[in-house]
């Protein structure tokens, strides 16, 4: 893995459409109900301009530096930043790329720390599953990074915060990497996606992430 510093938030930005992120992956995969890959292959070539933050996207922003303190003193895990404009490259895939909102020091080693800010209403359904959109961005970050695990650290209704392991899953990546390799060399040759609104790219994700312990 090779790390990107840039300089701000706009230099952050322009070098995002040079690949893939974090958040990018679950809408490769079809899994996304707020983007698809036909508005995402605009997006990286730029026909279309970026996604405007939503409101909650942009408290998710404002709240991660606390949520990130807090879960350090209630867990006693140390949490490593290393910035909102740092990028990390996959060494094998330079268009696999994810900025991280943390690396906590675990048992075994480092970790991935993927931060959230979500409603209490949604704590019941995040009990039975975690949701496949946020365990797909977290096995994209594994990916890149190499790591075997991490944590994903949610604010629920801005009062109770709660953290859950993921591991790596291997059949799940291998499944991404393939997808994502499939989306940059349309982005490459400037070759729409097919327009689709689910399929058996989607089915075969979410029954992977389902097996997972």
């Amino acid at each position: 893995m090779r790390v990107i510093e840039c300089a701000t938030r706009d230099a952050w930005l322009e070098e995002r459409r040079n690949g893939i992120g974090a958040s990018d992956a679950p809408v490769v995969l079809r899994l996304s109900k707020w983007s698809n890959p036909v508005e995402l292959w605009q997006e990286k070539l730029g026909l279309l301009p970026p996604r405007e933050p939503t409101q909650q996207m942009e408290w998710g922003t404002r709240l991660e530096p606390l949520i990130r303190q807090t879960f350090a003193e209630k867990s006693g895990v140390n949490v490593h930043y290393w910035g909102a404009h740092t990028i990390c490259v996959h060494d094998k895939h330079p268009w696999m790329r994810a900025s991280l909102d943390g690396v906590a020091d675990l048992d075994g080693g480092q970790g991935i720390v993927e931060i959230k800010a979500v409603s209490a209403a949604q704590k019941d359904n995040w009990e039975r599953e975690l949701p496949v959109y946020y365990q797909a961005q977290m096995q994209h970050q594994m990916s890149v990074t190499g790591m075997e695990r991490g944590l994903l650290v949610v604010l629920f209704g801005g009062q109770e915060l709660t953290w859950y392991p993921v591991q790596r899953h291997p059949e799940f990546q291998a499944l991404l990497e393939e997808r994502e390799g499939e989306f940059w060399r349309a982005v490459e040759e400037r070759e729409q996606p097919e327009a689709r609104s689910d399929d058996e790219i989607a089915s075969a994700a979410k029954e992977l992430l389902r097996v997972v312990d």
